[in-house]
């Protein structure tokens, strides 16, 4: 029987053992959103956090995986350049990242974030303002997320079966996002749905009603 190094272990988990939840939704966004054109040229940054890790090496899999012609660059920060390296993701120092030579940047914002995020501008800020799985960045090119499809509590999952240790993005330590999280820990008990049924539902009205949203 074969073992895998732990690079090898990391991307099989990603591909196999949670092929449902993170790589499937991973290429449905990616299909569903456009997310890739050919030719792209994708900046990933790595801030090291979770979400971002696991983004990273899902990007890596389907530019392994598929023939779709892409180029991806990865940069992080120093104090994130040890977990890249472990995880087999080969980055770069953040400070050689331009902006103008890519033509996508890649964000690791997922379905949660999303729910979260529209949730609380329509309870605590009376806005309708939502993560879009593709924007247009001010100087050119696209923001994307390929993590749009896929639920945090997944990403989490993958961490706890790979033994690493989840670090969660800012975002997170929202307060107002705080609260509408346990109003969705709430409501699951009743529907273990309930995040993709607003998932959905702002599919419903079609995301470009949406503005973008910004930090307040």
């Amino acid at each position: 029987m074969r073992t895998f190094t732990g690079t090898e272990f990391l991307e099989r988990a990603l591909v196999k053992r949670f092929r449902k939840e993170l790589w499937q939704p991973c290429i449905a966004a990616v299909k569903r959103y456009g997310l890739l054109s050919p030719g792209d040229r994708v900046a990933v940054p790595m801030d090291g956090t979770g979400p971002a890790l696991v983004m990273a090496k899902l990007l890596q899999e389907i530019h392994r995986h598929t023939d779709f012609p892409f180029e991806a660059a990865y940069f992080a920060p120093p104090e994130a350049m040890d977990a890249a390296e472990a995880a087999g993701v080969p980055a770069q120092p953040l400070e050689a990242y331009r902006p103008e030579a890519f033509t996508a940047v890649a964000a690791p914002d997922c379905m949660t974030d999303a729910v979260e995020t529209v949730l609380a501008g329509m309870l605590y800020r009376g806005e309708l303002a939502a993560f879009l799985p593709r924007e247009t960045r001010p100087e050119g090119g696209f923001l994307i997320r390929p993590l749009y499809c896929a639920e945090r509590r997944d990403i989490r999952a993958w961490h706890r079966y790979c033994g690493l240790k989840y670090v969660p993005s800012p975002a997170e330590s929202d307060p107002a996002r705080g609260k509408v999280r346990a109003l969705l820990e709430e409501q699951r008990r009743e529907n273990p749905n309930v995040e993709i049924s607003v998932f959905r539902a702002l599919h419903a009205v079609h995301l470009d009603t949406f503005r973008a949203f910004t930090e307040p």
